[in-house]
């Protein structure tokens, strides 16, 4: 067992889809815990802050970031993130590979099942990498939540020519006898080494990622996840081409757009089209301080800190 691996668990509940056919459950992070999906009493809430993850989807790489975006808004906003289908921790979907457009139904079932549980609360949906663009089709499907939609915040978000920023070492991964060769390599390893190729794996990958980050791969490395993750993506690529300007202008009054000037897959040039194409948005910055596309792993308590300053909640809500 990688370390901190129940630390990480005893955080994380395991959900299924509301209406979800077929079922899937996914990992599910909420802060307070069960303040959003399953509360104790009738919900008072002003505001609930939705975050949909990029690629790999796993809820557990959103900890640091949603806990200190709670600190920052004054414990006043719940957090949430909704893990996709097939990339949890273990293996809760008997090894199916969901699609891009399973991905999108679930977050939007998700989202209208909150809704119903807090009826008087404004939605606060945000969306990292893939998630902003899985984010852009929830709000383009489901009319009726704008109404609720207080704000849409994009954090480094990949909705146009994603192929473009893809190293080709990813890009040839998504091909399929890549992707299945991979799978099976891991597959083959994990049953003649086990617990013992985890804990080397961990050892490995904590030379270059966090402690917490290393531990979520090394436990949630398996066949399924690999073809997932990979099939995923080699959706993203062919899907992912143009931007889709009528649902971003139509909302755009709610949109925040974070960027960085060091992304390679949503890259400065991205930043300079929304914001000309979209010059009532709420927010449209780059952040030039080192921050990259995988924030969570090294600039979570700082981007944080940004996007609460960028929603401009009511006085008492947020801190600076």
């Amino acid at each position: 067992m990688p370390p901190g691996l129940s630390e990480l668990t005893s955080q994380i509940d395991i959900v299924s889809v509301p209406n979800a056919e077929p079922p899937c459950r996914v990992e599910v992070y909420q802060f307070p815990p069960s303040s959003v999906l399953s509360p104790s009493t009738p919900s008072s809430y002003e505001y609930i802050y939705i975050l949909i993850p990029g690629n790999p989807g796993s809820a557990c790489f959103y900890i640091p970031f949603l806990k200190e975006l709670h600190e920052r808004l004054n414990r006043k906003v719940p957090v949430i993130a909704l893990g996709h289908g097939g990339h949890d921790l273990f293996d809760h979907n008997n090894g199916k590979v969901f699609s891009l457009n399973e991905q999108i139904t679930h977050k939007m079932r998700f989202i209208c099942h909150i809704h119903t549980l807090h009826p008087g609360a404004k939605l606060i949906l945000s969306g990292h990498s893939l998630g902003a663009w899985v984010m852009l089709n929830v709000m383009e499907r489901c009319p009726e939540l704008e109404p609720v939609i207080e704000k849409a915040v994009f954090l480094f978000p990949t909705i146009k020519e994603l192929v473009r920023g893809a190293p080709w070492v990813v890009w040839l991964c998504t091909m399929p006898p890549v992707r299945k060769l991979l799978a099976w390599l891991v597959h083959i390893f994990i049953r003649l080494g086990g617990v013992h190729f985890r804990r080397l794996m961990y050892k490995m990958l904590s030379f270059f990622l966090p402690a917490a980050a290393s531990t979520i791969v090394a436990q949630g490395l398996r066949f399924s996840l690999v073809e997932n993750i990979f099939g995923l993506a080699r959706e993203e690529f062919h899907t992912i081409t143009t931007l889709d300007a009528v649902t971003l202008q139509k909302h755009q009054r709610k949109m925040i757009f974070l960027y960085s000037e060091i992304d390679n897959w949503a890259p400065e040039s991205h930043h300079i089209q929304t914001k000309a194409m979209l010059p009532h948005a709420a927010a449209n910055e780059i952040l030039r301080d080192g921050t990259d596309h995988s924030f969570v792993l090294y600039y979570a308590n700082s981007t944080a800190l940004k996007v609460a300053s960028l929603l401009r909640l009511p006085q008492g809500t947020s801190s600076s």
